[in-house]
C-alpha cells in the first residue's frame, strides 16, 4: 500500500471562455483523514477534480499530489485512484477484460483482478457485459478499477451514487477503512447525510470559488439551530408565529423555526396562550450550513471564551495598613481603624501588606507586666474601652458618621475612669472578646474555667483555676 499524499490547489482557476468555472481556489486535503467536497450542482467541483487527475489544464494555479502534478508522476495508478461519475467504461467489455486491460496499462500483475473482482461483489459477473450491469454494479466496478493500482490516494466521485441500502453500508465502511489506513481520501457527494457520518474536514465550493474549509465542528454553531416546537392545538400555534413575522415548516416532529431560539419562540406562544408540548432547539445539521454557505447567508460561530482565563485575571491589592506599633495605645489603635483610613506605611511592593478584609482590624493587644509569667498561649488581651466601642457597633450598626465619633470619644473616656479597676476590666474583657472578636490561639476564660471544672485530667488542679 502505498502512503498517503497531501492533495494541494494553489489559487486554482479554470477559465472556459468567459465564464470561470474555478477561480482562485486554493485548500488543502490532508492523509489519514476523509474530507468532503460539497457544492451544489455547477459550483465547479467536477471541474477542480478534472484539473487534480490532468483531465484538464488549469488557466492559472496548480492542483498538485505530493508535491507534484499528476502528469508528473511515473505511475500515476499506483499514486492517486479516481472514481468519477462518468468512468468512461466501454459498454461492450466484460467486467474482467475490463480490469484486465486496466492492469496491463499500468503494469500492475494480473493476480490482482480476481482479488478485486471478490472485494467489490462482482465475482459471479466477471463475464458480463458492461451494458448489461445496473448503475449500483457499475459503482462497485469504478471501485474496483480505482483500487487496482493500490494507490495512496483516492478521488471519489458521488460514490453512494445508485447503491442500494447494503451498498451504501459497504462503501461507507471502505471509506472509512482507507482512511484509516493513513490514505488520503477526497469525497465528492451531493448526499450530504452519508458526507456528514463519514467526513472528517468539509471544502465547500459554490460559484467556483471555495466558501469553506476546516473540520465539521468548525463548520456550526450548536446555538444556531432550527427550533422545533409543537402543540396539541397547532392551527393556534401557526397563527403565534405567523403574526409574530416567523416563517416554519410543518414536519411529522413539529413545525421548525429558523432563525431564531427557543427561549423567544416560548416567550411568543405563551403570550399568544398557546400550551406547547414540544420546545427543542437542534444543532444545525449540515445541510442547514450547506444551503447557508451556498447563499451567502453563512454566519461563523462566535469564539468560545476560554475558562482558564478567568484564573488569570489580575488580583487587586488590599490598602496598606499602618503599622499597630506607631499608635499611641489601644484606644487610638481602634479609633483609627474605625473612623479613618491610615496612612500607607512607604514600602516596596514586595514589602507591602495584604489583608483579607481590610474593614475588620483587630486592635492592638495590651503588654502584659513583665512579672506575670503567662503562657504563650494566654495573650493579653485588648483595652475594655476599645471591645466595648466595638461591641457596640455590632449591636446597634450607626450609619451616621458624627454619632459614630461621639461613641468612639464616650468610649475613650470610660477607658480613662476604669484603669484602676485592672482585676475587673480584665473579666469583662475577656467576655466582650468571645461576643466580638473570636480568637483561635487561646480559649476564653470563662469558657476554659468551665471546662476545668468538669474535666480535672485535661486543665490540672483547682489552682490552675484561680490563675485563670
Amino acid at each position: 500500500m502505498a502512503d498517503g499524499q497531501l492533495i494541494e490547489f494553489d489559487h486554482a482557476t479554470k477559465r472556459f471562455g468567459a465564464v470561470a468555472a474555478v477561480s482562485d481556489f486554493s485548500a488543502r486535503v490532508n492523509p489519514g483523514v476523509v474530507t468532503g467536497f460539497l457544492g451544489p450542482n455547477g459550483a465547479g467541483k467536477t471541474t477542480t477534480l478534472r484539473m487534480l487527475l490532468g483531465l484538464e489544464r488549469p488557466t492559472s494555479g496548480t492542483a498538485t499530489i505530493g508535491g507534484s502534478r499528476y502528469a508528473e508522476l511515473r505511475n500515476p495508478a499506483r499514486v492517486i485512484g479516481a472514481m468519477m461519475e462518468d468512468p468512461g467504461f466501454r459498454p461492450r467489455r466484460s467486467v474482467e477484460r475490463h480490469l484486465t486491460t486496466a492492469a496491463k496499462a499500468a503494469g500492475i500483475p494480473l493476480s490482482r483482478v480476481g482479488e478485486l473482482l471478490s472485494f467489490v461483489g462482482l465475482e459471479n459477473d466477471a463475464d458480463t457485459r458492461i451494458a448489461a450491469l445496473s448503475l449500483g454494479m457499475r459503482q462497485r466496478l469504478s471501485a474496483a478499477t480505482a483500487l487496482l493500482g493500490d494507490p495512496g490516494v483516492l478521488v471519489l466521485d458521488e460514490p453512494a451514487n445508485g447503491l442500494d441500502p447494503e451498498g451504501i453500508r459497504w462503501m461507507r465502511t471502505l471509506i472509512r477503512g482507507l482512511a484509516d489506513e493513513g490514505r488520503t481520501v477526497l469525497v465528492s457527494s451531493h448526499v450530504l447525510s452519508e458526507v456528514e457520518q463519514i467526513a472528517d474536514e468539509i471544502l465547500v465550493i459554490a460559484h467556483g470559488e471555495l466558501k469553506f474549509a476546516g473540520t465539521m465542528e468548525d463548520l456550526a454553531d450548536p446555538r444556531t439551530g432550527p427550533v422545533v416546537v409543537d402543540a396539541a392545538d397547532r392551527s393556534a400555534l401557526s397563527v403565534s408565529l405567523k403574526d409574530a413575522g416567523y416563517e416554519f415548516e410543518i414536519l411529522r416532529s413539529g413545525l421548525t423555526v429558523r432563525g431564531s431560539d427557543a427561549a423567544t419562540i416560548g416567550g411568543i406562544t405563551a403570550r399568544a396562550g398557546v400550551a406547547l408540548t414540544t420546545l427543542q432547539q437542534r444543532g444545525p445539521t449540515l445541510e442547514d450550513v450547506f444551503l447557508d454557505l451556498v447563499h451567502d447567508r453563512y454566519v461563523p460561530p462566535a469564539p468560545v471564551a476560554d475558562e482558564t482565563a478567568l484564573f488569570d485575571l489580575p488580583v487587586a491589592s488590599a490598602e496598606p495598613v499602618a503599622d499597630p506599633s506607631t499608635g499611641s495605645g489601644s484606644g487610638d489603635s481602634t479609633d483609627d481603624a474605625h473612623t479613618t483610613v491610615a496612612e500607607p506605611v512607604e514600602a516596596s511592593e514586595d514589602e507591602r501588606p495584604l489583608i483579607d478584609d481590610a474593614d475588620i482590624t483587630v486592635p492592638e493587644p495590651v503588654e502584659a507586666p513583665a512579672s506575670a509569667e503567662a503562657p504563650a498561649e494566654e495573650r493579653p488581651l485588648p483595652g475594655i474601652s476599645d471591645l466595648a466601642a466595638v461591641a457596640s457597633l455590632f449591636a446597634n450598626p450607626v450609619t451616621d458618621p458624627n454619632i459614630a465619633a461621639a461613641g468612639i470619644e464616650s468610649a475613650e473616656v470610660q477607658d480613662s475612669e476604669s484603669e484602676p479597676a485592672e482585676s475587673d476590666a480584665e473579666d469583662l474583657d475577656r467576655t466582650r472578646v468571645i461576643d466580638v472578636v473570636p480568637s483561635f490561639d487561646s480559649e476564653p476564660a470563662d469558657h476554659a474555667a468551665d471546662v476545668a471544672e468538669g474535666s480535672d485530667d485535661e486543665h490540672g488542679d483547682s489552682s490552675d483555676d484561680e490563675q485563670r
